[in-house]
C-alpha cells in the first residue's frame, strides 16, 4: 500500500507539472520577441546575416545616384532568450505550486510586458553586399532616404520627414550569387 501512494502522488504532480506547461502567461512568456540589438549591425556584416538576424527588408532599392544598394529593415528589440526560459519555468512552477492561481497575476504581468523599441534604418550596402552604414530613420540622411519612392511610408516616423524630396532610382539590384 505504501508503493501505491508515492506512485499515484508521483503521476498526479507529473500530471500537473505537464497541464503548468499550457497557461496563458506561459504562453504569452514563451512567444515574446527576441532580443536583436541595434548595435549588433556594424559595418561589415554581409547582407545574408544582416537578413537573418534582423529579417526580411521592408523595401529595398538604389539610390539616387545608382551606386549604392539599400534595403530598409524594421525590427524590434526584445527579451534575451535565456531570460525568456527563466520566465517560462518560473511561471510553471508558481503555477504548479498554486494550483493554477497564478494565472491571474502572471496572465497581467505579460500583458503589460509589451513595451519593445521598434527600430527602422536603411542599410546601405557596397558592390560585394557587405554593410557600409545603417542609418537610422529619423536622421536627416533618413529622410532623404525615406523619400525615395521604393521606401516604405507606413512608419510613424514618416511624418518627421516633410518636405524632403530626391529623384526616384532607375532599378533594383538583386542580391549577386558568389561562386
Amino acid at each position: 500500500m505504501k508503493h501505491f501512494w508515492s506512485r499515484f502522488l508521483g503521476c498526479v504532480a507529473a500530471g500537473v507539472m505537464c497541464c503548468s506547461f499550457s497557461g496563458c502567461a506561459i504562453i504569452m512568456s514563451s512567444t515574446l520577441p527576441v532580443e536583436r540589438s541595434p548595435e549588433r549591425l556594424v559595418a561589415g556584416m554581409s547582407q545574408e546575416r544582416v537578413d537573418r538576424t534582423y529579417g526580411a527588408p521592408i523595401a529595398t532599392g538604389m539610390s539616387a545616384d545608382n551606386k549604392e544598394y539599400i534595403e530598409q529593415i524594421q525590427f524590434i528589440d526584445g527579451t534575451p532568450v535565456g531570460w525568456k526560459i527563466a520566465r517560462i519555468h518560473i511561471h510553471s512552477f508558481l503555477d504548479s505550486w498554486t494550483f493554477f492561481l497564478w494565472e491571474i497575476p502572471g496572465t497581467i504581468i505579460e500583458m503589460c510586458n509589451d513595451d519593445y523599441s521598434e527600430y527602422t534604418y536603411f542599410v546601405i550596402y557596397d558592390d560585394e553586399d557587405n554593410v557600409v552604414r545603417k542609418v537610422p530613420l529619423n536622421s536627416p540622411e533618413g529622410c532623404t532616404l525615406s523619400a525615395l519612392p521604393w521606401a516604405s511610408k507606413e512608419i510613424d516616423l514618416w511624418e518627421k520627414c516633410d518636405g524632403v524630396n530626391t529623384t526616384p532610382p532607375k532599378h533594383r539590384r538583386q542580391p549577386q550569387i558568389k561562386k
